[in-house]
């Protein structure tokens, strides 16, 4: 899996695969932010 998404990001032209890597990174925390304002008021509720 990780050489197949090397392969894809020196796939990408017009792009360093630094840029690349970033815009992962910063999807990445989107979802992880999305998932922990799905799982606070299930937590909150267990909690209670």
């Amino acid at each position: 899996m990780i050489a197949r998404e090397a392969g894809a990001l020196r796939a990408v032209r017009g792009s360093s695969v630094r840029e690349e890597l970033q815009q992962k990174a910063r999807r990445l925390l989107q979802q992880a932010q999305r998932l922990l304002e799905l799982t606070d008021p299930v937590q909150a509720a267990v909690d209670a």
